[in-house]
């Protein structure tokens, strides 16, 4: 026995303006990107500027309080990233 399936009417063209690209969301990863950009802006202009005030020189002993503590949690972030 077969089945016969009616169309009651032919397949429409696709819509001049549809293309697959709008099938994909991309306003979470443009969000995404636009946070990501944002931390890291402001996680360098705080290290450049803190740097100033603070010193760069690696035997002061300073850099153990100030640097090494933000140097061990970028590390910690990168690994659990």
């Amino acid at each position: 026995m077969s089945t016969t399936v009616i169309v009651d009417h032919p397949p429409r063209p696709a819509s001049k303006g549809r293309r697959a690209f709008r099938y994909v969301n991309l306003a979470p990863a443009a969000l995404g990107l636009v946070t990501l950009v944002g931390l890291y802006s402001f996680w360098r202009a705080f290290q450049q500027v803190f740097g100033r005030s603070a010193g760069l020189d690696s035997t002061a002993p300073d850099v153990e309080q100030i640097w090494i503590p933000l140097l061990e949690a970028n590390i910690a972030r990168s690994l659990i990233a």
